[in-house]
This record gives structure tokens, sequence and C-alpha cells, in this order.
């Protein structure tokens, strides 16, 4: 338990045997996804630490100012419940919210959970090949035969309206500028790659975004090793040929698909394509992958698709080309589904993070503001969540509205988990933060502080007392358990 916060805990601690109020104990949620029309998951899981069973009591999911579903449990003493909602969210941007079981106004804050789905309007995405790309109609215009980064743009951008924004760049110019607020960059079977470009990449994962290669006929194994030795999942070998046999159709299909993972659990819905049904005439080996997860595996044992976590981002690899040469994914109907589920997984890392904790030092830049649950405006210096609530961000220049989300630990909701040992450390604390936290966070002078000595003896004499009560609250509590 954090000093600083002792008295609203005992408060919390004090309040809680006297009043029968579920807790929030586990939350699931998003913190950022794509404007994609589909429904997502949120969950929590509902305790009750009362004497007496909770019946019919309600749990509300509501975004903004409006209750967009309600759900009704019934919770035993001493027990806990899971509870799933399923929404969409349709607003660009900031989508505040709250889980809250029971009565909110009610609340000491353990029965609602705070919550910011930010909701990226279109991802930025650079695609880098092995040439700059021709206009349509000119001599020399990019065919599916000749531009690996044909289907890719074809898939991602096929409208004025997609979610997506490409750029298309040529991989051996290419420039930290060409990547500029990108989230996703695409390595396009480009097999000379500027030490600009990889350096903007490794700062793309390093704040949260994401790469996906796409290794073909162009890349060299050596070299690609090489340029991308901490950037890529894995390291490349040989290229493979499987071999056909009398009778069957040539080219291996997916197996081992990992479905619980967010580029495939779509395909355990109907009408999204079989993944099954591509066939690849010709792929990569790939080595040294111990560190990388298999996401999915040719039926053969080889592995596929690969992605592994580096810096705040994700690095993932397909080991066949976006080429007809060697696979037939591109005129499949999973293509596009699959194509624009990797995208997106791979950029939602790079929004901020929206979820802390009360005692959290929240993330203002030096000329922003920050204003709190009460209204209190905090500067960058003073940026530490001490209440529950949403904050909302301004930046020094403007921008965009951003809002962050600070709940209460789950641990503190539960009175088993307040040992009296903890009420003592807490109770007998440095003079300074024991004074500090009985005077409401003000600081003092020096002379106060002589004053606060000589009166020091008194604290702890009611400490003392204040620990004997909570003694024999978290006795009569475990009892009950």
């Amino acid at each position: 338990m954090n000093p600083q916060f002792y008295p609203a805990a005992m408060e919390r601690l004090f309040a809680a045997g006297a009043a029968d109020v579920p807790a929030i104990i586990e939350a699931d949620v998003p913190s950022s996804l794509t404007l994609d029309g589909l429904p997502r998951t949120l969950a929590v899981r509902v305790a009750n630490y009362s004497a007496k069973e909770m019946v019919d009591l309600p749990v509300v999911l509501t975004l903004g100012d409006k209750a967009v579903d309600t759900q009704k449990v019934r919770i035993r003493p001493g027990e806990s419940v899971p509870v799933r909602f399923r929404t969409t969210f349709k607003q660009p941007g900031d989508n505040p919210g709250t889980i809250a079981a029971g009565k909110a106004e009610a609340a000491l804050h353990e029965n609602v959970f705070y919550f910011n789905a930010r909701v990226i309007p279109r991802i930025r995405v650079a695609v880098l090949t092995g040439g700059a790309p021709v206009a349509a109609g000119a001599a020399g215009a990019s065919t599916p035969a000749s531009d690996p980064g044909f289907f890719i743009e074809k898939a991602l951008a096929p409208t004025a309206d997609s979610p997506f924004s490409v750029k298309r760049v040529a991989a051996a110019t290419a420039t930290a500028a060409d990547l500029e607020g990108c989230m996703v960059a695409i390595m396009a079977d480009a097999k000379d790659v500027s030490a600009d470009a990889v350096r903007a990449m490794a700062a793309l994962l390093k704040r949260g975004g994401g790469i996906l290669f796409v290794p073909g006929g162009s890349v060299e194994a050596e070299g690609f090793n090489r340029t991308f030795a901490d950037l890529a999942p894995c390291k490349l070998r040989d290229l493979y040929k499987p071999p056909v046999r009398a009778g069957e159709t040539p080219g291996l299909v997916l197996a081992k698909i990992d479905f619980e993972h967010p580029v495939f659990e779509v395909f355990q819905h109907p009408h999204y394509g079989d993944l099954a049904s591509p066939r690849f005439r010709q792929f990569w080996e790939v080595g040294d992958s111990q560190l990388a997860r298999v996401l999915a595996r040719y039926e053969d044992g080889k592995p596929a698709i690969l992605e592994r976590e580096i810096g705040a981002g994700v690095s993932m690899m397909l080991t066949s080309p976006m080429d007809l040469k060697w696979n037939t994914m591109p005129l499949r109907a999973i293509f596009l589904p699959y194509l624009h589920q990797t995208v997106r997984y791979l950029a939602v890392r790079s929004e901020r993070r929206t979820l802390y904790q009360v005692g959290d030092t929240l993330p203002v830049a030096e000329g922003g503001t920050l204003k709190d649950p009460a209204g209190k405006t905090h500067k960058a210096d003073d940026a530490v969540a001490a209440l529950p609530g949403f904050y909302a961000l301004t930046e020094k220049d403007g921008g965009e509205p951003f809002q962050f989300a600070v709940n209460l630990d789950p641990a503190e909701a539960d009175p088993t988990t307040v040992t009296a040992d903890q009420l003592a450390a807490a109770v007998t604390s440095p003079q300074d933060v024991v004074v500090q936290a009985l005077s409401g966070g003000e600081s003092t002078s020096s002379d106060d502080r002589e004053k606060s000595d000589r009166g020091i003896w008194w604290y702890l004499a009611a400490g003392l007392v204040l620990l004997s009560i909570a003694e024999l609250f978290v006795a009569n509590r475990t009892q009950r358990h």
C-alpha cells in the first residue's frame, strides 16, 4: 500500500465493512483498436466481499454518457463472477467509458472500472519495394508479375475511403521522412534498403509500430540477415520448393494455425474464407526463430508466419511473398481479410497507453497540462494520478484530445489482502509522509515541522488505536472466508 494514499485506503477499508459494495477485481478491455465496424469483447470480474449474497446485481457498460448494455449477475459471499460485453466502437479517437457493478454513485471506486478505447480512424502504411512505382498506363507500369507490392497496395487501398493510407517507397532510397507518421512498414521483397530506412524502422518498433516482412526472390539471405538482424523475427536460410507428387496439386497449405491470435480469430467465423485454400509452391526456410512465436505452419511443419515483439512493437514475417509465381494467396478470398487483420494488429500498439493506476505518474510532455477528475489542473512535473477517473490531456501545441483512464489497484478492494503488518508499516512510515498525509498533502515549513515533531507521538498513538481496530476487522473478515 502506498503510504501517500494511506488515509484514502484506510477510509475505503473501514467503509467496506459497513457497506455491501461489490468490487471489480479484473478487467480486459481494448485500449486501442481500428475503425473496422467489428464488435469487441470487454470483460470484467466482479467480486462480493460482503457477508450476504448479491442477487440481480446490475453490471452496466457505459460509453461516453450513455449506458449501452446491462447484465445482471448473482454472486455468493466471498466469490466472484466474470461478466462480458460485446460492443462496436464507432467514434474515432477517444472512447471513454466505464463498467460499473451496482450503483456508480455509491462507489468508493472499487465497483467502477474506467477505460478509454482509442480508435484509429486511418492506418498509415509504408510499402517498401525494390523500385519506385510507375504510374498506371505508363510504359513499364507495375503489373502483378513485376511489382511485389502490387497486390498489397490493391488490397489495402482499393478506394479513396479505405481505412488504410498507403505510401509506396523505394527501399534503396527511402529516408526517415518517408516513414514519418507511419504505423506499419511492409518490406515487400526489397533487396537493397537504405541505412536511413533501417534506422526509421527500428524507431518505428521502439515506439510501438509494426513491420511485416514478405521476402521473395529478390532477397539474398545473407544480406537480409545482416541488415535486419535486430528487426526481423528470424533469419532466412534457403529457398524451398516442396516436392510435387504425381496426381497432387503442387504446393503446401497452411496448417497448425493459432486461431486465438488477433490476426486469425476472425477466420473462426463464416464468410471470411478458408485459410487452407492457398497453395504455397515456394517459400523461405528460416532459422534462429527461438525468440519468435510461430502463428502458422505449412503442412510439413515448416514455419509460415512468425512474429516477435521488439521494443514496444511487433515484427512479423510471411515466408512467401504476395506473388503468383510463389503462391495462390492473392487470388483467394482470405487474402484481403488476412492482410487487413495483420496491418490492424501491427498498428494498434503505436497508440499511446491509456490505462493507469492511482499513484502512477502520467506522461505529460513539457508545456502540456492535465485536468484531473476533480477539475484541478496539473503540469508535467505534477502529473501523479491521485484519484480514479478520467484525466484530460492538453498538449502544448493543442493537438488531438487525449484522455487517461485511472483506476484503483484491484488488490486494494480485497480486505483480506490488507495485513496488520501493512497497516503498521503505513502508520509508522517516515514522519514527513505521515505529516504530509495528515495535513492533506500540503508542504510544511521548518516551524510547522517542529510543531509536527512535538505532536507526532499523538498521531502514532492514534495510529495504534486504528491498527487495533483494523486487526479485529481483518480477523473477522478472514473468518468469513
